[in-house]
């Protein structure tokens, strides 16, 4: 019995001398006792050491690289001192400071920033709220609304090789007062961007760099590590019990910045691009077979009023209701009722005379015919090669006398430079705006030299727009 001990108090040793990294809800000591009622029989020696051996195997596995152990110098009483380790991120807030986000979210609790990083306090803040506020289109004649063509800034391409491009060119470039639109809306409705994400970006950056401030002052006018922990320790004792009882107060509050400005912007530019003028009835259209212009009914216009507007769209923002709709305020333009026919009348007309060449006057032919009927709406631009198309023998168009490189030689489509020059003088006589033209090397005889407008196949073009307030019928032949 007392070999059987002292060697089970060997091993034990043993097993304690290589185990230092036990779980501190097991001890062990030198002597083994039974549980439960003696029998006076002699224990059994041989069947705790594999258990206990694998059990402390198992411990020092499973323990290593959490906890670190401290045994005492007490041979026949070990006790052990659970230390855990955390991996600290230098980025991240590493004290407790309370930001109240309720300006996002109704009702919200207070957020704890400890251990958040500058991105994940801004994600955390962009997934609290849901941004889709649409402003619709209120214009009751909606349905005959037509949205603007916003402009392209491109030039016009120059000459191609082979054409005549010696001639004076002559660009004029009209104003369009969606020149400063930046935003792109639809006919019926336009969803304002997310305002609050770049104030987000903003007032956690401050948040950061506040904290770090503080952070650097405190470091430098701090006591050594020991006391202060020392001092810290003693304070949280003395505290403890009165901290639990107070209520936290928040350490930043996220306040919404003043979005009018803003909205203001948004809603003047709607109020542009919306704009709907009263259709007072206009030329629509050519009718070939009766050889006269034929004329639509009146509409109401339609113009949104802004400050309303606006203030509606505020409304939900100060409500903290980021996903809701509001239509616009505005008021309808009344159309004019008087006759429309009997307001137009020819305001410019211009003839020229042809050559006896039958080649050439075909081709003359042709491209009048192709012009004759044209009807153009307010601020709409004419294109020659747009509307007349590409000369092409397919299309009747026959060789003749052409100016090339300063040059006279034969060409598909010859002569119809006669039809783009007469129809600038007329475009010139009624007060339009020319926007493209370029004059040819040799000033043909057909028009007063220096009024005439080459053409050419891709380029140059004619081109003039419709600066008036009404639409515009151009009629054109030959004979």
């Amino acid at each position: 019995m007392l070999a059987s001990q002292r060697r089970l108090s060997r091993e034990v040793n043993r097993a304690q001398g290589s185990s230092r990294s036990r779980s501190s809800s097991h001890t062990y000591s030198g002597k083994y006792s039974r549980t439960g009622r003696s029998s006076g029989r002699r224990p059994n020696n041989k069947a705790p050491f594999p258990a206990v051996a694998v059990g402390l195997l198992a411990i020092v596995v499973l323990g290593s690289g959490v906890f670190a152990l401290t045994r005492s110098k007490s041979k026949t009483e070990e006790t052990e001192t659970v230390i855990e380790t955390q991996a600290i991120n230098p980025n991240a807030i590493q004290k407790d400071l309370y930001l109240d986000y309720s300006a996002f979210k109704k009702d919200a609790e207070l957020l704890n920033l400890k251990g958040m990083t500058e991105e994940e306090v801004e994600d955390f803040l962009r997934k609290s709220y849901q941004w889709n506020i649409v402003i619709k289109n209120a214009n009751p004649n909606i349905q005959y609304f037509s949205m603007p063509e916003f402009p392209e800034h491109k030039e016009n391409s120059s000459s191609d090789d082979g054409v005549d491009d010696q001639g004076t060119e002559e660009i004029v470039k009209v104003a369009n007062t969606l020149s400063d639109v930046s935003i792109r809306p639809e006919k019926t409705e336009f969803a304002i961007p997310d305002m609050m994400s770049d104030s987000i970006h903003n007032f956690v950056g401050q948040i950061f760099t506040n904290y770090k401030e503080n952070m650097a002052t405190e470091s430098s006018t701090e006591e050594s590590s020991t006391e202060k922990e020392k001092k810290k320790k003693k304070k949280k004792e003395e505290t403890t019990s009165e901290t639990e009882s107070q209520v936290i107060q928040a350490d930043y509050v996220l306040q919404l910045p003043d979005f009018s400005d803003k909205v203001n912007d948004y809603v003047n530019q709607l109020a542009i691009v919306w704009k709907m003028a009263p259709q007072n009835g206009d030329i629509t259209s050519y009718n070939k077979s009766t050889g006269e212009f034929e004329f639509g009914g009146t509409k109401d216009g339609y113009a949104v009023n802004v400050s309303d507007t606006a203030e509606k769209v505020m409304e939900l923002i100060r409500a903290k209701n980021f996903s809701g709709e509001v239509e616009t305020v505005g008021s309808t333009v009344p159309a004019s009722t008087a006759s429309i026919k009997d307001k137009y009348k020819i305001i410019a007309s211009v003839t020229t005379k042809t050559t006896s060449n039958e080649l050439r006057n075909t081709n003359v032919k042709l491209a009048a015919a192709a012009v004759n009927g044209t009807v153009l709406q307010p601020g709409e631009e004419f294109s020659f090669n747009t509307v007349v198309g590409q000369r092409t023998a397919e299309k009747g168009y026959k060789p003749a006398a052409a100016y090339n490189q300063g040059e006279v030689v034969e060409e598909v489509g010859g002569g119809v430079c006669q039809i783009s020059s007469t129809l600038y003088n007329a475009v010139f006589r009624a007060g339009l705006t020319t926007t493209y033209r370029r004059a040819h090397t040799f000033a043909p005889t057909y028009v007063t030299p220096g009024t005439d407008a080459t053409v050419s196949w891709p380029g140059p073009d004619y081109k003039f727009v419709n600066n008036s307030k009404h639409a515009i019928g151009i009629l054109s032949w030959y004979s």
